[in-house]
């Protein structure tokens, strides 16, 4: 009988240390890959990518940022995926503190002012972080 009280108590606190280590905090968790479309939530408020931000890089950045640059194309038909994914320095865009991307960065000219013959409205930076706060959708 002592022989199973011994191994009973033995297997109990070995299996306190094994699920003691199943609450350890992991820390945060890092999503990559593509911003979720989210079609739950209504998107009539929402800043939209095509009818707001693309029309931006139309008037003041595809004149360089064509197929011909070498690091980031923002013609409509690639921007979106380039900003994010496929461009030199993707991803350009940062959804928890705007602030810190480098669009924004290069908007405001913490990084080399872009556009070159220089800054666009603050209204248009605005608008553009604000597309960035609520997710940076492609809508």
């Amino acid at each position: 009988m002592r022989n199973y009280l011994k191994i009973f108590l033995s297997v109990c606190i070995m299996a306190f240390f094994v699920f003691q280590g199943c609450n350890k905090d992991e820390g945060p968790f890092v999503l990559t890959g593509p911003i979720p479309q989210d079609t739950a939530q209504n998107d009539t408020n929402r800043i939209s990518y095509s009818k707001e931000i693309q029309p931006i890089f139309n008037s003041n950045c595809t004149t360089c940022h064509s197929e011909l640059h070498a690091k980031l194309n923002l013609l409509p038909c690639c921007s979106y995926d380039q900003l994010l994914n496929t461009g030199f320095n993707a991803s350009y865009i940062d959804t928890v503190t705007p602030e810190n991307s480098r669009l924004y960065k290069h908007l405001t000219g913490t990084l080399s002012m872009m556009p070159p013959s220089g800054k666009i409205s603050d209204e248009q930076i605005s608008k553009i972080k604000n597309w960035m706060k609520e997710g940076g959708r492609n809508n």
